[in-house]
C-alpha cells in the first residue's frame, strides 16, 4: 500500500461513497488506476466488503475504547481497575 491508494482510501471515506468516478474527479487519479487499486486492496484484505470497512490493523492501527465506570460500593479506583482488568476479551 502506497500513498496514492491512501489517498484513494481517504477520498472514500471523505466522500461517503463508493462512486470510483467522484473519487477520480476528487483525486485526479485515473478511474482505471482506481478500480486497479482497489481490487488490490479487496485481495490483500484491506477491504473487507463493499461498505469499504477497512481491517485497520492493516495500517498499523488499533482501536482504542475509553469506558466510564460507576460502582456501587466504596471500592477504590485501584480495586475496580483491578477487577475490571482481569475481564478476559
Amino acid at each position: 500500500m502506497d500513498e496514492k491508494d491512501i489517498q484513494i482510501l481517504k477520498s472514500l471515506e471523505e466522500l461517503e461513497t463508493t462512486s470510483t468516478e467522484a473519487v477520480s474527479e476528487l483525486t485526479g487519479i485515473p478511474l482505471s488506476t482506481i478500480h486497479y487499486r482497489l481490487n488490490n486492496l479487496r485481495n490483500e484484505g484491506i477491504i473487507t466488503n463493499e461498505r469499504l470497512d477497512l481491517d485497520l490493523s492493516e495500517f498499523g492501527l488499533g482501536v482504542t475504547i475509553l469506558v466510564e465506570v460507576f460502582t456501587k460500593d466504596d471500592q477504590s479506583h485501584t480495586e475496580s481497575g483491578q477487577v475490571i482488568s482481569d475481564i478476559e476479551g
